[in-house]
């Protein structure tokens, strides 16, 4: 692979790492709820994770498809990490509040 072909693949990665959280955001405010897409994303990103990790155990013997599970562990990851990223830090910013007691 040349490096122009690997910064573009590079760039396509964190770019979808970077764009998705719009989309996480967005099903947690209008439909789901946090928790629900933190639950929900976090098990995309963890099949995300099992299959860059299968993919990097069989390319030897079946390299088509190690290239298969790879780009789809990548993608499972950027998807899990836009899911879970807005979301984490509203969550952090709930537990601030409930420790110091609501003054409203």
């Amino acid at each position: 692979m040349s490096d122009s072909v690997a910064a573009s693949h590079v760039l396509l990665f964190v770019s979808t790492a970077y764009f998705t959280p719009l989309l996480g955001g967005y099903l947690a405010d209008s439909f789901f709820g946090k928790h629900t897409v933190i639950v929900l994303f976090s098990i995309v990103y963890t099949l995300g994770l099992f299959a860059l990790s299968l993919g990097a155990f069989v390319v030897r013997v079946w390299p088509a498809v190690a290239w298969t599970l790879t780009w789809s562990g990548l993608l499972g990851i950027a998807f899990g990490t836009g899911g879970i990223k807005p979301c984490v830090s509203t969550l952090g910013a709930c537990q601030i509040d409930a420790l110091r007691g609501k003054t409203e």
